[in-house]
């Protein structure tokens, strides 16, 4: 799971870096042409990041105030956070809050499923531990 989640990371620098630099919306133009495309990306993929890390992360979790948060769901909404408004000051991106409620989501979604399965391959190992 390490190895994939490194992967998924290079892959997500490169976008952003591609994006950066202008060069996405000829790569991906696919993406925007379908009705919600953009949105649907930026949910799955902040989604999968959080699954990912997450994962590897074993679903730690941290007290914030009286929740009890995913540590791995606030590294990412704190990576995709700053992301975000760094894109006020290039050139060829925009800054858009509907895009950071899509990646929020996708975040805590898929972060919360990475925690679910986490917890049911916990219960499943104190059923049948191995020698």
């Amino acid at each position: 799971m390490k190895w994939l989640t490194i992967i998924f990371v290079v892959i997500l620098i490169i976008i952003v870096i591609a994006a950066n630099l202008g060069l996405v919306p000829s790569f991906f133009s696919f993406v925007y042409l379908l009705p919600g495309g953009d949105k649907a990306g930026h949910f799955i993929l902040m989604g999968l990041l959080s699954f990912l890390i997450n994962s590897i992360m074993r679903a730690s979790r941290v007290k914030v105030f009286s929740l009890d948060l995913l540590k791995g769901s606030l590294i990412v909404i704190a990576i995709v956070t700053i992301e975000e408004f760094s894109q006020l000051f290039l050139k060829f991106r925009a800054f858009s809050i509907i895009d950071l409620f899509f990646d929020y989501t996708g975040i805590i979604i898929f972060g919360y499923f990475a925690a679910y399965l986490v917890n049911r391959k916990r219960q499943l190992e104190k059923l049948n531990p191995s020698d």
